[in-house]
């Protein structure tokens, strides 16, 4: 069968050729919009069985929500436990506490001075934010819960969790995809002519 296909090609290949060009530039305009409908792992089919109890549990249970964590390191030589950096974070975070799509922001302040908040040598502590969404639907909140966050002097921040590793994945991984394409698509016109 395989060599019936290979022969067929063969006598007919600059037919197919001019046929795959033709299907890419038509299909071309739906490349674009690929992206927008996939999910990042892949994980759960919507409306499924397992879906649909993970929302259930979501719901009655208050689980199955993601979280995001905000790493924060003060750059002012006080330590992440004290009271002013402690202000600090919580001005950092004041506006994501009352973001619908947040359940709650836990801090080194608000968990009753837990010292797992807070770095070996105390430059650093972090902030959970619990959310209201599945991990997958994390993936499109982490720039609108990024602009929630206010820079305050003398303390940086970075993100981190199901969101923002996952959608800086997707995107390095769409970079890297196009620039394969970019490579194979002339070389695999090259083979196809000279064949």
């Amino acid at each position: 069968m395989f060599s019936a296909w290979g022969a067929f090609v063969y006598r007919h290949r600059r037919a197919v050729a001019l046929l795959s060009i033709i299907l890419a530039l038509i299909s071309f305009p739906l490349a674009g919009q690929a992206s927008g409908v996939l999910s990042s792992g892949g994980w759960l089919v919507r409306g499924s069985e397992s879906a649909t109890v993970g929302d259930r549990i979501a719901q009655e249970f208050d689980g199955g929500r993601s979280s995001l964590i905000i790493l924060m390191r003060t750059t002012d030589g006080l330590r992440a436990d004290s009271v002013e950096s402690q202000d600090k974070v919580d001005a950092s975070v004041a506006a994501l506490r009352g973001d619908a799509r947040v359940g709650d922001v836990i801090t080194y302040g608000s968990a009753g001075t837990d010292t797992r908040f807070v770095s070996n040598d105390g430059s650093a502590t972090y902030a959970l934010v619990l959310l209201e969404a599945t991990d997958e639907e994390s993936i499109d909140l982490v720039d609108g819960l990024r602009a929630g966050i206010q820079q305050q002097p003398g303390l940086t921040y970075q993100l981190t969790g199901y969101g923002p590793l996952a959608g800086d994945a997707n995107e390095q991984s769409e970079e890297d995809l196009q620039n394969a394409e970019i490579v194979s698509l002339p070389l695999a016109l090259i083979i196809l002519q000279c064949s």
